[in-house]
């Protein structure tokens, strides 16, 4: 649960994990913390993002990013720096949680936070970052935009904290959104 607080957002491997606490002397095996994680997601303790792939067995493979299922929970982390990018994402991912949205992370050569799927294709890419700066804005652009090229999706969105406007890159245009004003879209 600790690991969870403190890594919320990021992605999990239970292969990974299983091996940290193996190296300071924890033995368990992959199946036992395959376990645990859904016990916390039966707790409604945490979400987690799978891979997006067409195939089952790939998406069972790859690691999954975890969302804690209440924000507050993360005043419980050890942290030693302020993301606050990591709790927006957060945010987002109850409240697609809540619409019970079929939801997905894509990672190729960049990363999308979020690939929604409606009926049996993927719809919409959603990337969501404090705000968009010259020091994040190619590489939020890039992972929406490589989402929505190899994955066919009608549109993306960037979600910020503030920001509201368009941004483009190449030939693809995105709308940018505070995070507020898409909760409030319903």
């Amino acid at each position: 649960m600790q690991y969870c607080l403190d890594t919320f957002g990021t992605l999990f491997s239970v292969s990974a994990f299983a091996n940290l606490l193996k190296s300071n002397d924890m033995p368990i095996s992959k199946k036992t913390v395959s376990n645990y994680l859904q016990y916390l997601r039966d707790d409604f303790y945490v979400i987690t993002n799978e891979k997006f792939d067409f195939s089952p067995r790939k998406r069972l493979m790859n690691p999954k990013k975890i969302y804690l299922l209440d924000v507050g929970f993360a005043t419980l982390a050890t942290v030693f720096s302020e993301n606050r990018g990591r709790f927006l994402a957060n945010i987002v991912a109850i409240e697609l949680f809540r619409r019970k949205e079929e939801m997905f992370y894509y990672k190729n050569r960049y990363e999308c936070d979020f690939v929604v799927k409606r009926g049996f294709k993927p719809d919409h890419g959603i990337q969501v970052c404090w705000e968009i700066d010259i020091h994040n804005r190619n590489r939020e652009l890039k992972g929406l935009c490589e989402a929505m090229k190899n994955l066919k999706l009608k549109k993306g969105f960037i979600l910020t904290y503030q920001q509201e406007g368009e941004e483009r890159l190449n030939d693809q245009s995105f709308e940018t959104l505070p995070v507020w004003k898409w909760l409030l879209d319903i």
